[in-house]
């Protein structure tokens, strides 16, 4: 995800740390260091842009102090040079160091502590640590709200991002609102439909099946599908996603014709765009193979199993906790077909895979077979 706030702060941020009495030429040489730096990137110059970057921290730390506000101005500069860069983690570390000066000095709600919020935060979600991603957007938005008033497409940016972080920290309770502002915004708002719209629309499903409400969740699917459709074509893999979500909704309702049907088109759709061995077709090969199990088709359910289970004990580091999984589909499989010794080895290979935690699952499901 691009840092796009990065780029329209970067005078906000420079201009944010006053000069004192005889730190003018010391500030103006920092300032320098940082345009400098941005020029570097500019030129495609990688390692000269983190140099110069560098030597603009250690210079505003040594004459300036350690918690000058021209230390977190140099330290956003140089991180948003290391995400760009492909270097996460140093930009994280970066990105906590210049929040962790800006903190102090007030006031709190300046623009540039949203723009580095936002800019962690995403970083976070790409980690997968959404509660941390989530608690910085809930700072960063109002930010960036009331600095740069809500109609910004930063602001809309930073909201969607809040909402997504939300949803995947298990806070559907709060990421709903956000996506329906969303997509209220939408509404009134006249053309087709956008990118964003259809991404809202989708997630606002997957957070409404979460609350249990499936008759508005099937609705906002069928709306997300379609506008999907609208903005990418029918064949697109976002497609796909939106038709997997609705399967998936059909499936915890026993509408498994219908279910089959929609992962299937999603299924043809990831194996064209993404090829057969990607990692998003065999997402789609486990839900399928889960709708033919759940609707007793169990020779092709044990086949696509076994596909999706070919695939997972062949990338490293194994996925434990879905090879755990397949095995025991595989069990109960084998014991609706009595294949009794298929069953158990299942069982066994299930076992050797399985935390601590969920052993008695294990046990349990071996009993049912013996």
């Amino acid at each position: 995800m691009a840092l796009r706030i990065a780029g329209i702060l970067a005078l906000t941020m420079l201009l944010s740390a006053a000069p004192g009495r005889g730190q003018e030429v010391s500030r103006s040489t920092i300032i320098a260091l940082n345009e400098q730096a941005a020029t570097y990137n500019a030129r495609g110059m990688q390692d000269s842009a983190l140099l110069v970057a560098d030597s603009a921290v250690k210079l505003a730390q040594s004459e300036l102090g350690p918690n000058h506000t021209m230390v977190a101005v140099s330290l956003n500069t140089a991180a948003t040079l290391m995400y760009a860069y492909g270097r996460k983690e140093s930009a994280a570390n970066a990105y906590e160091r210049a929040l962790g000066v800006w903190r102090q000095s007030p006031p709190a709600d300046s623009l540039p502590i949203g723009a580095a919020s936002y800019n962690l935060a995403t970083i976070r979600l790409e980690q997968n640590r959404a509660g941390e991603a989530a608690d910085l957007l809930a700072r960063a938005v109002p930010i960036i709200g009331n600095r740069l008033g809500a109609d910004a497409a930063q602001y809309v940016d930073a909201q969607f991002l809040l909402a997504d972080a939300y949803r995947r920290s298990n806070r559907c309770d709060r990421a709903l609102p956000l996506y329906e502002e969303v997509y209220q915004r939408h509404q009134q708002t006249p053309g087709p439909p956008t990118a964003e719209l259809a991404r809202a629309m989708n997630n606002m499903g997957i957070c409404l099946v979460a609350s249990g409400e499936q008759a508005r969740a099937e609705n906002m699917y069928q709306e997300a599908l379609a506008a999907t459709e609208q903005v990418y074509g029918p064949d697109h893999p976002a497609v796909a996603y939106c038709l997997d979500n609705l399967a998936k909704l059909y499936l915890d309702q026993r509408r498994y014709s219908e279910a089959q049907r929609l992962s299937t088109l999603a299924l043809e759709i990831l194996e064209t765009r993404t090829g057969r061995q990607s990692a998003e077709t065999m997402e789609a090969v486990m839900l399928r193979a889960n709708i033919l199990l759940e609707s007793g088709q169990l020779q092709p359910a044990e086949e696509t199993f076994q596909r999706a289970l070919t695939y997972y004990q062949s990338h490293r580091p194994i996925n434990k906790t879905i090879v755990t999984e397949i095995y025991l589909d595989l069990a109960r499989i084998y014991e609706k077909l009595g294949e009794r010794e298929k069953a158990a080895a299942a069982l066994v290979e299930a076992g050797k895979l399985t935390p601590k935690s969920r052993t008695k699952e294990v046990d349990s499901a071996e009993t049912e077979t013996e």
